[in-house]
């Protein structure tokens, strides 16, 4: 591969606008979401005990969820490759998460909650791997302008 030292910019911050963006609205809706899964698991017949499928896997999204934001936004505005890494494997977790929670007698107001996180996670898998690219580049970039000076 030839890298073209041209296109190096130097210091340029490369993190992603649309995926912060993302993230922050996606932290915005979280407290939202939890509080009516939350509810409407306590309102089912058996209540919070009695729902012990539902129960786990809302307590697990919500474990991978908080673990995933912040991720994410270091991840995003510190420009770290295993940050991002760690935010877009934790959303293919919460992917799997969430389906079993879309899928499994949802209420109405759940399917609209879900509708809308599915969607949230679908544009943080493409805005997170494009800014997994270009902040790969970026480092790409400045270790073989590093490796230049240093050797040539």
């Amino acid at each position: 591969m030839e890298l073209d030292f041209g296109r190096f910019r130097g210091g340029v911050v490369v993190g992603d606008v649309q995926l912060q963006a993302l993230l922050y609205f996606h932290t915005c809706l979280f407290p939202l979401w939890v509080l009516s899964g939350i509810t409407n698991t306590a309102a089912r017949p058996g209540g919070l005990l009695g729902q012990k499928v539902r129960t786990a896997t809302y307590v697990s999204m919500f474990i991978v969820e908080v673990l995933r934001l912040y991720f994410g936004f270091t991840g995003n505005k510190r420009e770290q490759v295993p940050a991002i890494v760690g935010f877009l494997i934790g959303t293919f977790v919460q992917a799997g998460l969430v389906s079993i929670v879309f899928f499994y007698q949802p209420y109405p107001i759940e399917y609209g909650f879900n509708i809308i996180f599915v969607a949230f996670i679908v544009l943080e898998v493409v805005f997170g791997s494009l800014a997994l690219r270009s902040i790969n580049k970026e480092k790409i970039y400045r270790f073989a302008m590093a490796y230049r000076d240093k050797y040539m």
